[in-house]
């Protein structure tokens, strides 16, 4: 087995991280990830290392708290585990603010006209799409405001949990 070395050992005598053994100490084929280097590739070094107890604590823990569901439905109650932790973890549903849209969106509330508000959120050559989609972006915010306020919401307290499995 080859020993793993760290990020800050040295590009001459590192390993890349796609030669490194696997967490359980199997080594691999060179150029080959494992199936957690595939499904995570935020997860490099430092974080990797920290997160993969804690998750094998976790693995653990519904394994013995929830053997009875595993057994009934393992891909159900993996499926239900998954979604529920992504639920927790960011980044969570929606867009992330642009500043640029949220900019206009204040000019425009100003009554600011909108070559200057294309000025002052834009770059000097951007095309016509941008102005058009900045815009867009602008009216769709402030119509989805207007439709919460209205209670146009979509009914969120009656979501379907058809896809959660039972745990119990």
């Amino acid at each position: 087995m080859r020993p793993r070395l760290s990020a800050t050992a040295g590009v001459a005598g590192s390993i890349n991280a796609a030669e490194a053994p696997d967490p359980d100490g199997t080594e691999r084929l060179p150029g080959k990830r494992s199936a957690a280097q595939k499904a995570t590739p935020a997860a490099e070094g430092e974080e990797r290392e920290l997160l993969l107890p804690a998750i094998r604590k976790l693995g653990q823990v519904l394994r013995k708290d929830f053997a009875a569901a595993i057994a009934r439905d393992p891909r159900g109650f993996k499926k239900c585990v998954v979604s529920l932790v992504r639920a927790e973890l960011p980044p969570h549903a929606g867009r992330y603010c642009e500043e640029s849209v949220s900019r206009g969106e204040l000019l425009h509330k100003h009554g600011k006209p909108w070559p200057l508000i294309y000025a002052e959120c834009l770059p000097e050559n951007a095309d016509p799409v941008a102005k058009s989609n900045l815009r867009a972006a602008i009216r769709a915010r402030q119509n989805r405001r207007k439709h919460r306020r209205a209670g146009e919401d979509g009914k969120r307290g009656e979501q379907s949990t058809s896809h959660i499995v039972s745990l119990y």
